[in-house]
């Protein structure tokens, strides 16, 4: 059999409430006033918290769930992007984690970062990582072997090849080999003062033969033109034995090196000074090698 239905006077309104017993068993509506207990657990409120609980101090701390989470909370960076650090989430790969592969990337013009910016790896076309080593005065232009390169390329290109480099005191130049020669067969009567190379250059060895019967003295210059005897201060003098051939300590395995170029002449006195001619054909068979 069906509820009956409630019929309500016209001026009545009715209204949803929900009544429970006192504990002196009287009736109550559920109100603002009046709400409706609810039994939960031993400490179910409590343990939930307030919105205002001050995050924990710990994660294990005797705290409430809302203060736990406000912990929880605090763990993540305040924003996305990268960040430092000391503002990271700490990652540790598991022990069984497989090899990363570390990606690169191919760009037909290499990119310029500012300070502070991570790159990714550059690729060359072939998919090859691309490496540019750097050197104090700026970055080597890369590797060479090609012998033809020698001449445009001797500091700025690291070589494949045996040739070496001498350091000049302040920079780096390549090894060299005399591939010219200043020669007089027989000396003239006079200081025969001759250039030998107009520029910088290196001498690497002289050979000379003194006939005479005196020692005869052949003098170096750093000058592009010949030397004035007598008024030109000579940067080297060598003395040539009477009858006999100039020893092979006039020999230089680098290179005797001139800024200006390369001159000479000889001398029957060992001043600076002295103009003092030599006789014809005194001195036989000089050479100067250089470069």
């Amino acid at each position: 059999m069906p509820n009956p239905k409630i019929v309500y006077p016209a001026t009545y309104t009715p209204a949803n409430a929900v009544a429970f017993a006192n504990a002196d068993n009287s009736a109550a509506t559920v109100s603002a006033d009046t709400p409706l207990p609810v039994a939960l657990g031993d400490g179910a409120l409590a343990a939930m918290g307030a919105t205002t609980d001050a995050a924990a101090a710990s994660d294990s701390a005797a705290a409430s769930l809302i203060a736990l989470f406000k912990r929880l909370l605090g763990k993540f960076p305040a924003g996305l992007g990268q960040k430092a650090a000391a503002a990271s989430l700490p990652v540790v790969l598991a022990s069984d984690q497989s090899a990363i592969t570390t990606a690169g990337v191919y760009n037909t013009a290499q990119p310029t970062l500012t300070s502070g910016q991570v790159g990714s790896l550059q690729l060359d076309s072939s998919g090859a990582l691309a490496v540019r080593l750097q050197w104090s005065g700026g970055y080597i232009a890369g590797v060479s072997g090609n012998i033809t390169d020698s001449a445009t390329n001797s500091v700025n290109t690291i070589m494949t090849l045996t040739r070496g480099f001498l350091f000049n005191g302040s920079t780096w130049d390549r090894q060299k080999k005399p591939i010219a020669v200043s020669r007089i067969a027989s000396s003239a009567a006079g200081t025969n003062a001759t250039v030998a190379k107009v520029g910088a250059g290196d001498l690497f060895a002289i050979q000379a033969h003194n006939t005479s019967a005196s020692v005869i003295y052949l003098k170096l210059y750093n000058k592009a033109g010949a030397p004035v005897v007598g008024t030109d201060t000579p940067i080297k003098t060598i003395a040539i034995p009477p009858n006999a051939a100039l020893s092979a300590s006039a020999t230089w395995a680098n290179g005797l090196y001139f800024s200006t170029g390369i001159a000479y002449a000889l001398t029957a006195a060992a001043a600076d000074g002295d103009t003092t001619a030599i006789a014809a054909g005194a001195i036989v068979g000089l050479n100067l090698d250089y470069q």
